[in-house]
């Protein structure tokens, strides 16, 4: 299997210089086949069976090459080190210890000494229909009516001076790439050139070299979009949406929103900026959504597939079945304790599954000051074995009201016989319905673990609801007194 950089070096040698298939093996030195397979490649969204990723081969030698081609500038273009003098000097120099190929050389070579020489961006004078640039930028939010700070990624088209926004608690990888493709897929065309900063999402910055990160790297050739990066510090280079940034900020964030569901709040995000589709161009004398329809019409369309964003690693669950993504805590289940899990890291959950890749039990992923997420289903079998420790743990603190008063009054072997009942409710359902059932069995004077199992399964089966019973016609009966005075003389006779 090639690596992500020489399969782009075969898409951009078809897609965009144009060459044959057989041109493209002679330049790269790969077989005909692998050429073919990788030009059909549709589908760059990555194999849940992630391996390590090594540095490249070249990544050594990388000072070297710098040095030589910075010394370059002082002496004439005849007399400058080309790829193919560069790749000679490395065997000479270096013997076994170099054993880079030439075609990842040759990129290298060519993307430095278009750095030394300024010729990097391709920044156009105008704004071409079709490209976009992207930012981010930050505001505050309310969510259970705590104040918080939350990450908004803005996508505008120059041309048109139109934009698109979406929300996220974060500015990772997986928050970037999804916002990305939320737009996408509502304009229902991608962008042909995107500029962007040096957004770690996007690319490593190590001793001034810029590299785009794997991931970005695949998700650039499924949508097939052209990657521009601006020059550091030089933000003015993309102020288009520089621009948009603070504009949405204070036409949009104020007063401060509140946002409970960023799912819901992103899909209405949507039609908020095509509002604004009737406003004049401020040099171009058309409406915004005229010129937006120019835009959409230079896209190019949309893969087969959507791109599957995620990141997998791999963890080790503590004594207490818990692993550790990113700082903060998720529980597993107890009887993972001391064993490696498979973690699927999305933008908005964190999903765990063993090692045959079955779902254990899924998070909302945690960010900002949250360091700790629990299920505690897969527990409850452990606390049903150790009812003591039920009042020394969070779960028994965060159980609703009458359920935790149930326990708190109960002795241990009705406590084991409620955690059985609540167990079997929320394997199905939520504790909400667990608190509906329990009241609804209080209702009628009881709280035994028969009634509440029969309520349950009433609520669950038919969610109908039961009536005290009165017959009609009952014929009425004359009150009976009892007389005692009998027995009390048999009594007294003995």
């Amino acid at each position: 299997m090639l690596k992500m950089i020489d399969v782009k070096l075969i898409k951009d040698l078809k897609e965009n210089k144009g060459k044959s298939l057989r041109e493209i093996a002679r330049i790269t030195k790969h077989n005909f086949r692998t050429v073919k397979k990788y030009v059909k490649m549709k589908d760059f969204s990555e194999d849940p069976k992630v391996k390590k990723i090594k540095l490249p081969k070249l990544a050594p030698f990388y000072s070297v090459i710098d040095s030589w081609l910075e010394a370059d500038k002082k002496y004439s273009r005849k007399q400058r080190h080309t790829a193919k003098r560069i790749h000679e000097r490395l065997k000479e120099e270096f013997g076994e210890k170099y054993d880079a190929s030439y075609s990842l050389l040759a990129e290298y070579v060519s993307k430095k000494k278009k750095e030394i020489n300024n010729n990097q961006g391709y920044l156009p004078l105008k704004h071409m229909q079709g490209s976009a640039q992207v930012d981010f930028g930050s505001a505050q939010y309310y969510e259970n009516e705590v104040l918080k700070k939350y990450k908004y990624l803005i996508l505008t088209f120059p041309y048109s001076n139109h934009y698109y926004y979406q929300v996220f608690k974060g500015e990772n990888q997986e928050c970037f790439l999804t916002g990305l493709q939320n737009i996408f897929n509502h304009i229902g065309g991608v962008p042909t050139r995107i500029m962007f900063d040096n957004l770690s999402a996007a690319v490593n910055m190590r001793k001034g070299e810029r590299t785009k990160t794997e991931k970005f790297l695949k998700f650039e050739m499924h949508y097939g979009f052209e990657a521009v990066f601006c020059n550091a510090n030089a933000g003015n280079e993309k102020g288009n949406v520089e621009n948009k940034v603070g504009y949405h900020r204070r036409n949009f964030m104020v007063p401060v929103p509140t946002i409970e569901n960023f799912a819901e709040y992103n899909r209405k995000a949507f039609p908020a900026t095509e509002k604004e589709f009737d406003k004049i161009h401020y040099s171009k004398g058309k409406s915004t959504g005229v010129l937006f329809e120019e835009d959409k019409s230079a896209l190019k369309p949309l893969p087969d597939y959507n791109f599957d964003i995620y990141k997998v690693v791999k963890a080790k669950c503590n004594k207490y079945g818990m692993i550790q993504v990113d700082k903060k805590q998720y529980s597993v289940a107890p009887n993972y304790a001391g064993q490696e899990v498979w973690v699927f890291i999305y933008h908005d959950k964190i999903r765990i599954k063993d090692e045959n890749y079955q779902i254990i039990v899924e998070h909302e992923r945690l960010y900002g000051a949250e360091k700790e997420s629990m299920n505690w289903l897969p527990y409850l079998d452990l606390i049903q074995k150790r009812p003591r420790a039920l009042k020394h743990i969070d779960f028994f603190d965060s159980l609703p009201e009458n359920w935790h008063r149930i326990f708190a009054e109960s002795e241990l072997y009705e406590q084991r016989e409620y955690m059985k009942i609540l167990s079997s409710i929320l394997l199905e359902s939520t504790m909400n319905f667990a608190e509906k059932v329990l009241e609804e069995t209080i209702k009628f004077g009881v709280s035994d673990y028969d009634s509440i199992k029969a309520t349950y399964e009433r609520l669950k089966n038919e969610n109908i609801t039961i009536e005290k019973y009165e017959p009609e016609n009952t014929p009425e009966l004359p009150e009976f007194i009892p007389e005692f005075e009998s027995y009390n003389e048999l009594i007294r006779s003995i």
